[in-house]
């Protein structure tokens, strides 16, 4: 999908990571569960692990039903899997960020011929 040297200025500093992320949508729909309405996207590194969003519908607050029209509002959660299996608890932006960071050294070392133990 992506080449090393795109991903390595995708991921060059902090806002172009947030905005890689928030950009979930190009990386293709894994799979959909619709008894519960829910979309999940995925994208997969090199290394094995792998950067989860899921999507799903809430109805609005109490509070927000006066702001927001809408009966639903679009909710999003982050899952960082780097082990074998999935772990359901969501991740923090800043542990995406840091992941984020590590696999752009870790492809900018591969491509001056090093490699990442």
């Amino acid at each position: 999908m992506y080449k090393k040297q795109e991903l390595i200025k995708l991921w060059s500093n902090d806002k172009k990571r947030k905005a890689f992320v928030e950009d979930y949508k190009t990386w293709g729909v894994w799979f959909t569960q619709p008894e519960l309405d829910l979309t999940f996207y995925k994208f997969d590194f090199e290394n094995g692990s792998r950067l989860i969003v899921m999507e799903y519908l809430r109805s609005p607050y109490t509070s927000e039903r006066t702001r927001i029209q809408s009966k639903s509002i679009l909710c999003r959660r982050y899952y960082l899997q780097t082990g074998d299996y999935f772990n359901p608890s969501a991740v923090s932006d800043f542990a995406i960020a840091e992941h984020l960071k590590l696999m752009k050294m870790q492809l900018s070392f591969e491509l001056n011929g090093n490699k990442v133990a």
